[in-house]
């Protein structure tokens, strides 16, 4: 009765609000330096870059099942205009960033709050052999935009709210074209927040069910793309499959163990004008890998970080470990049905250097 009645009287609360409850907007200003994190720099990024965030957040009230989990959260989205460093160089970069705020700490007088997005941005200076050969960190206009930040806010009033923030800021195109270092920028932040009614501490229930610790089990197959180490070569596809197995350890998060084995046939090339073997090419273009995945769930959508380690990599070309992030979207709401599809999408890297950004979908049961 008590699982029928919860969702019940959220929609009856949920009528009752409108559209500016919970609503906030936001400027932040940032100021930082690009962090040289590779020797292939060319120049060493000397000068400050500036960073201006309009942001719109919606706190979430408890009408889905995950915001019972993530009491006081908020979604939202930001424009971000950043100006770089040595800008005859790296230029500017605009885009929209999506993104969820999660709350540690939240009273009527302060909050303290972590912050991760992803979305797209188009950057006006890129890599070119006679016009700009020394930016060997981004090969095209268009660019992924990862964000993490973690914030502390002060209410000055019952709607305006002082923030400051410490950002981490990313800018790359998951290697579908070199160069391809990508732009991190670390900065700090100073901005203000206005509430469009009196904030209030909402009571959230935590009426819902655990979800069953049991044993899952998860298949993908997925398809990627890169450009090999040359500006303007050839691209390669990459057909990847992947099974695991799953275990929920808590309403919020679960944990995969699995393995993926993936064909570039961008290495099979090479291997064939090269000669580098004379049988069993194709093998040759084959790795095989075992990873340890954490999957933060958020109802439909989920968040996740895979750490991989090669089994079977005869074609050395990379590190033995490598790190994938992304995200998946379930068809189904994930607490409600365990039995789900999915479509995903991660960027696969070896420490600093992007391998390839990846397109998915898959099955869990």
């Amino acid at each position: 009765m008590l699982l029928v009645a919860v969702p019940i009287l959220a929609q009856i609360e949920q009528n009752k609000r409108t559209f500016s409850d919970g609503l906030a907007i936001g400027l932040d200003v940032n100021r930082g330096r690009i962090f040289k994190h590779s020797s292939q720099f060319v120049i060493d990024p000397d000068e400050p870059s500036y960073m201006l965030q309009l942001t719109i957040d919606k706190q979430n009230f408890g009408f889905k099942t995950w915001h019972h989990l993530w009491p006081f959260s908020s979604t939202g989205f930001s424009l971000v205009h950043g100006s770089f460093g040595n800008k005859e160089v790296f230029g500017n970069a605009t885009g929209i960033l999506p993104h969820f705020t999660l709350p540690i700490i939240y009273n009527e007088k302060l909050n303290w709050n972590f912050r991760f997005g992803g979305g797209a941005a188009l950057v006006s200076k890129r890599f070119d052999y006679q016009f700009n050969p020394d930016n060997t960190v981004i090969g095209s206009k268009l660019n992924m935009l990862i964000q993490f930040r973690t914030g502390f806010g002060f209410n000055l009033t019952e709607q305006l709210t002082l923030n400051g923030a410490l950002t981490f800021t990313h800018w790359s195109n998951g290697r579908t074209q070199v160069p391809n270092l990508g732009i991190n920028l670390p900065s700090y932040g100073l901005g203000l927040q206005y509430h469009f009614k009196q904030r209030q501490l909402y009571n959230y229930s935590n009426a819902d069910a655990d979800i069953k610790k049991r044993i899952g089990f998860e298949g993908r197959v997925a398809y990627a793309f890169n450009e090999r180490k040359v500006a303007g070569g050839p691209k390669s596809s990459i057909y990847l499959g992947s099974v695991a197995v799953s275990k929920q350890m808590s309403n919020l998060y679960k944990l995969n163990f699995g393995t993926t084995w993936t064909y570039n046939n961008g290495i099979y090339d090479f291997i064939i004008h090269q000669e580098l073997f004379t049988e069993n090419e194709r093998i040759k273009a084959v790795k095989g890998s075992i990873y340890l995945g954490n999957e933060l769930n958020l109802g439909q959508l989920a968040l996740t970080g895979d750490l991989g380690y090669y089994i079977y990599n005869p074609f050395l070309d990379a590190a033995p470990i490598y790190f994938k992030l992304g995200g998946k979207y379930y068809l189904k709401d994930y607490y409600q049905h365990r039995q789900n599809y999915f479509i995903g999408v991660y960027m696969k890297s070896h420490y600093a250097a992007a391998e390839f950004f990846e397109i998915s979908t898959g099955v869990t049961f």
